[in-house]
């Protein structure tokens, strides 16, 4: 059962931030694409960078610009904020920001296997951290995964100082310079900042996401209203099937890719493909819809309802009977009425 958060991290957690319209207006005259530094969506850059992009709006008719965000946080805040029409998140980012702004998966690109992790020095358990310190984004699945291991041993996150970090690399400074003062520390980190603070020797993995296989699960969201049409949404699926099919098939082409997002993401190529070992990636849409249309996929989705409730972030919401999520096979949990989340075909 997931347990309560500090009441004082509530204000911290609501990822639908205030906007102003004249602020942000959602462009008209194209679809723009939001995405940040992960392992399973630096392939966006390459479809941006390597032609990929113009050559299928080109083919197809359509307009859609994929954009980058320094961090992850930015990238939602353009999301709810009405700038963008879609943004590379979680299954669970998305049923929060789905209470405001409701969407669609379009593409499930891969699940964590690895890349989302506890990392701790001077602290060996679970029961360790009773009491002290952990660094991580409060706006992410860090707090998931945080709960998620906590549980094993008991804990709640009112056993636990949470300290928000709203820039991933500030976590590796923070984590070397503790080590270096032979000062305790933990933190919740996802790749590629968490294999450069694994390169430390003495940091050690407490836990980490192929413990919770699946339910770290990451996406391309959309819109789910008209201001992106079908067209522009095959254009999408058709433009990451094309990088999926560069990716892996070996050749000149493929070396090139892998060498680009690995100096994209600001790592070496061994390092890269090291965390594309941890990335469960989903190249065909065969194996998207398998996982999408999996059965275990709606007590995934309970678990991650059950966690978003559990810590008041329902927005207009009261209750997680209120509102309606659709997974992959058509099932609807909850409210069949008002369907915020749509995860289906």
């Amino acid at each position: 059962m997931f347990k309560k958060l500090k009441t004082a991290l509530l204000a911290t957690l609501a990822i639908a931030l205030p906007f102003t319209s004249s602020a942000n207006s959602l462009p008209t005259d194209k679809v723009v694409i939001g995405f940040s530094h992960y392992t399973g969506w630096e392939p966006y850059a390459y479809i941006r960078d390597f032609g990929i992009m113009d050559q299928v709006n080109q083919e197809m008719g359509t307009n859609v610009e994929i954009r980058f965000y320094n961090t992850y946080d930015n990238s939602l805040a353009a999301y709810a904020g009405e700038a963008i029409h879609g943004v590379t998140m979680t299954n669970m980012d998305a049923l929060v920001l789905s209470t405001s702004v409701s969407s669609k998966g379009l593409i499930l690109g891969d699940t964590s296997h690895g890349n989302d992790a506890v990392v701790a020095y001077g602290y060996e358990s679970c029961s360790d951290l009773e009491g002290q310190e952990v660094y991580l984004l409060t706006r992410s699945v860090s707090h998931f995964l945080l709960n998620q291991f906590l549980d094993t041993c008991g804990l709640t996150d009112m056993d636990v100082q949470v300290k928000n970090n709203a820039d991933p690399l500030n976590l590796i400074v923070l984590m070397n310079d503790r080590i270096q003062k032979k000062e305790p520390i933990a933190v919740v980190a996802w790749n590629p900042e968490l294999q450069t603070i694994l390169q430390n020797p003495k940091s050690k993995v407490l836990f980490d996401s192929s413990q919770i296989k699946g339910e770290i699960a990451d996406w391309l969201f959309v819109r789910n209203d008209n201001t992106v049409t079908e067209k522009d949404k095959a254009a999408l699926q058709e433009m990451w099937s094309r990088a999926m099919k560069i990716m892996t098939t070996r050749g000149a082409k493929q070396d090139e890719m892998i060498g680009f997002m690995a100096e994209f993401s600001g790592a070496t190529k061994p390092q890269f493909i090291q965390q594309m070992k941890t990335t469960r990636f989903f190249t065909t849409a065969k194996a998207s819809d398998k996982e999408r249309m999996d059965a275990g996929q709606e007590d995934i989705m309970n678990n991650v309802i059950e966690f978003v409730d559990s810590v008041d972030l329902l927005g207009e919401y009261s209750d997680s009977e209120e509102f309606g999520v659709k997974i992959g096979n058509g099932t609807v949990i909850g409210n069949d009425k008002d369907i915020i989340l749509d995860l289906s075909k």
